[in-house]
């Protein structure tokens, strides 16, 4: 309780209550997954699907203790901060990835420069002082 870990990974369940927090979410009034019953990170879960923010990672089920790569975090601050499209492609090792808008979109606002260059590094975990700069950016 004392502790903030600034180096460690962002789990998706850690991720919910960033976002719940930073945006102030309303309680939910439903339960949205199956998997999530024993995480102390429930109910933000239940705001953040509540705000269309996340639909999961299957049919029913959040994996709430899966990692947060970076573009994942790129798409749920997108969808979180209703981020508008970009007008250009800003990073050259993100062709690949089912991410790629929401990369450019985060860029675009300036909430991120990348991890190098022309580089995101869109696989890269998210830790959590990262996660606080990302959010420090987007306020």
């Amino acid at each position: 309780s004392t502790r903030f870990c600034p180096t460690s990974v962002v789990t998706r369940e850690q991720m919910a209550s960033f976002l719940a927090r930073f945006l102030h979410l309303p309680a939910a009034t439903r339960d949205y997954f199956s998997d999530d019953e024993s995480s102390i990170h429930e109910a933000d879960i239940n705001r953040v699907a509540a705000a269309g923010i996340t639909t999961g990672c299957a049919a029913g089920r959040y994996c709430p203790t899966s990692v947060v790569t970076r573009e994942q975090m790129a798409s749920f601050l997108a969808r979180a901060l209703h981020l508008g499209p970009a007008g250009r492609d800003y990073f050259t090792d993100d062709e690949r990835s089912f991410h790629e808008a929401d990369i450019n979109r985060l860029a675009a606002s300036g909430i991120t420069s990348g991890c190098g260059g022309t580089r995101y590094c869109p696989t890269g975990r998210v830790t959590r002082e990262q996660m606080v700069a990302f959010l420090h950016r987007a306020d």
